[in-house]
């Protein structure tokens, strides 16, 4: 239980009733936040407060993934201090238009080395960083959701529902809708 504008909460409990395992959560019944998942933690606050749920539930996706410690071992040993901070900076302004001059800014890099360095790091450039985001962000929304098209298209950063579907259907080679009538169909799993 949270009172949305309670300043004196000290213990949170997310729980789940899943059918099995689940390898984005923590394996002990307790967990100790990272300072990158207290952030997020803070930001599902604010987000619950403000009646937002479009938000609510990317950014408690996106607490789930510093949860996992796959994912905590393996940014720690291989992306940079301020490559970790770009990423992070993406994923939490996934629903909003972004430049590499705006994520440069924030990690105080030049535009040019921030490209350069996250290439090297990660392998991706930064625009497919965000599009492979998104589209992940716009699959768990079409699986979990029953938000139409235009939500899911401003929840990911898409200026309308026709660039959302013109871009889903690029990236994986079926409409949005059709994506979703699979996995509810039972025709998909998670992972596609």
């Amino acid at each position: 239980f949270l009172a949305p504008r309670s300043e004196s909460y000290r213990r949170f409990f997310i729980t789940f009733e899943v059918p099995e395992n689940q390898v984005y959560l923590p394996h002990g019944i307790q967990h100790r936040l990272s300072e990158r998942s207290a952030e997020y933690l803070q930001k599902l606050f604010d987000l619950f407060a403000a009646e937002r749920p479009a938000e609510l539930s990317l950014a408690l996706c996106g607490f789930l993934t510093t949860l996992s410690p796959a994912q905590s071992i393996a940014a720690q040993s291989r992306l940079s201090r301020a490559i970790t901070a770009a990423a992070g900076f993406i994923n939490e302004r996934l629903h909003t238009p972004l430049t590499n001059d705006m994520i440069a800014s924030k990690v105080n890099m030049s535009t040019s080395n921030l490209a350069r360095r996250f290439k090297k790091e990660t392998g991706v450039s930064l625009h497919e960083y965000i599009s492979r985001q998104r589209l992940e962000s716009a699959r768990y929304l079409l699986q979990r959701s029953d938000m139409n098209m235009e939500g899911i298209a401003a929840a990911c950063g898409f200026l309308s529902g026709s660039s959302f579907s013109h871009f889903f259907i690029r990236r994986t080679g079926e409409s949005p809708l059709a994506y979703r009538r699979k996995y509810l169909s039972g025709e998909l799993n998670e992972t596609e």
